[in-house]
């Protein structure tokens, strides 16, 4: 028995979208807005209370007045004396003529294993 198709429907008729689109003045939400909550740095809020920054607390005091005086003993030495030694110009042209090298000397060696001559056997 052949087997017989439905009836082919018509195709709906869709129109097209409007040309120019009309948004509407609000949001269509029917809940309250979030509130609006200014924030700033917990620093700036505290003004330096028991939650000091940590440069604020680290070295402790006595070890920050230690390490003071030591830089300012060193900066001290560093200074050193107002007349300095006078520095001597020497000359050791001939310590380098007596321990010269020879004109056979390499100045530069190749290493091992890096040059190879290819030996073609003529046949």
């Amino acid at each position: 028995q052949p087997q017989t198709q439905p009836p082919a429907k018509p195709a709906k008729v869709v129109e097209p979208p409007p040309s120019t689109i009309t948004l509407r003045p609000e949001a269509p939400v029917s809940q309250a807005p979030a509130p609006v909550i200014t924030s700033q740095p917990a620093t700036a809020t505290l003004k330096g209370g028991k939650n000091l920054r940590g440069d604020l607390k680290w070295p402790p005091p006595e070890t920050k007045a230690q390490m003071e005086a030591e830089n300012q003993a060193r900066m001290e030495i560093a200074r050193g004396p107002v007349c300095r030694p006078r520095k001597v110009n020497r000359d050791y042209s001939g310590f380098f003529a007596q321990h010269a090298l020879n004109s056979t000397y390499p100045g530069y060696k190749v290493p091992p294993g890096t040059q190879f001559y290819l030996h073609e056997r003529s046949s």
